[in-house]
């Protein structure tokens, strides 16, 4: 009589089932080690990048005070916001840099609006008549830029408001 050592068909599913789940959880184990090594490789890389950024702002600005906001120290409202650019605006303005701000807004304008020709006809600046609170009959007009071929540029001072598309 011949005595067979082989296990049941239900033994050997369940070594299989075993050998599964314990491959899997090492599997998962190497995984997760090699996740976390890599997190923590470009925590470390970020870590010194954001460093020597802040290093570099605090230098810079000694020199460019790029978190310096006038405005917020004396908390205008939004009428006297638009009165501070409309004089920066101005190339009448006391600044005596002449048509200097409205040029370079123009320009800021021309790479921000899909069609440039819009802008166009924008010319002799200084001659530009600059407002504020023009009064229309659909309300009022927080910045109105005038040239003298019938150019117009609107502006609607909103500082507190969320950016939102379409905004410069």
């Amino acid at each position: 009589m011949e005595i067979l050592n082989a296990s049941s068909p239900l033994e050997e599913y369940q070594q299989k089932l075993l050998k599964f789940f314990n491959d899997f959880s090492n599997l998962r184990g190497s995984l997760i080690e090699n996740y976390n090594q890599k997190l923590e490789k470009f925590f470390n890389e970020l870590s010194f990048r954001y460093r020597i950024a802040k290093e570099v702002k605090e230098y810079t600005d000694r020199f460019l005070a790029s978190d310096f906001n006038l405005v917020g120290i004396f908390s205008p409202d939004e009428v006297r916001i638009s009165g501070i650019l409309v004089e920066l605006l101005n190339p009448k303005g006391k600044h005596g840099q002449r048509e200097l701000f409205l040029k370079e807004f123009i320009e800021t304008l021309k790479g921000l609006v899909s069609n440039s020709e819009t802008l166009g006809g924008v010319e002799n600046l200084t001659s530009a008549k600059i407002s504020t609170e023009y009064s229309t009959p659909y309300g009022r007009i927080d910045i109105l830029i005038e040239f003298p071929n019938s150019v117009a540029i609107a502006i609607e001072n909103k500082p507190w408001a969320g950016e939102q598309s379409e905004q410069l």
